[in-house]
């Protein structure tokens, strides 16, 4: 009887340490799935993220590319003002010229007329 009573409160034991075990794993279970929503809510939070710095990359990139076509295109238009001022300058130069051999010779004509 002794042995039986032993052996009953023996598995009466191990019944208990089971169900803690059980409760435990339950407990343990519950706390792991909360960790894997808050995991999850943070991916998604980070996917978000990813998602819109990778949009606002690819506007900078465009906006970059814009700003380098208008860059060109000004540095074009810059060249093109500065090539015109150096063929005014000549031409001007040309004119000037002419003009002050236009006076020379109208001088020297007045001057064969003036002694005529």
């Amino acid at each position: 009887r002794r042995a039986q009573a032993d052996l009953a409160s023996h598995v009466a034991a191990m019944e208990e340490r089971m169900r803690e075990s059980l409760s435990m794993g339950t407990a343990r279970e519950a706390s792991l799935q909360e960790q894997v929503q808050v995991l999850r809510s943070e991916l998604l939070a980070c996917s978000n993220m990813v998602d819109r710095l990778q949009a606002e990359l690819q506007l900078a990139r465009t906006q970059g590319a814009q700003a380098a076509s208008k860059s060109a295109h000004v540095d074009t238009h810059m060249d093109e003002l500065h090539s015109t001022i150096q063929q005014l300058t000549q031409s001007k130069a040309r004119m000037q010229s002419s003009m002050l051999e236009q006076i020379t010779s109208f001088r020297s004509q007045l001057e064969v007329v003036a002694e005529e």
